[in-house]
């Protein structure tokens, strides 16, 4: 399996997000049962790339076929001072990707990966 590029880092924001699986059932007289499908949360981080480093995940996404191959990520990579090092399994969260050009030349590739189960 491999391993996401630890470099480039992401040129402007990093978002880590925790899902839970839960069932909720509303009884007639309004009280709730929660059930949980799901043992622990699954994580997925948004990261968005800038021109200059933009082909290398461009690749790596090509190369993973969108969702369609894992890879392991470690957030320790690109944050040492917030996540310890850790090697997740994940594959991006959609199979397409897009990049946002102006009249500059200038682009950046945004996309979500996520924990796979």
């Amino acid at each position: 399996m491999a391993d996401y590029p630890a470099t480039p880092k992401p040129s402007y924001s990093f978002v880590e997000n925790l899902e839970f699986k839960t069932n909720v059932f509303t009884a007639e007289n309004g009280s709730e049962q929660f059930s949980s499908k799901w043992d622990k949360g699954r994580r997925s981080f948004s990261l968005v790339y800038k021109y200059q480093n933009a082909d290398t995940i461009w690749d790596f996404f090509n190369a993973h076929k969108g969702k369609g191959i894992s890879f392991t990520f470690d957030p320790h990579d690109f944050f040492p001072d917030k996540f310890s090092s850790e090697l997740i399994t994940c594959r991006f969260s959609d199979d397409k990707i897009g990049r946002t050009f102006d009249m500059l030349t200038y682009y950046m590739v945004s996309f979500t990966i996520q924990e796979v189960k």
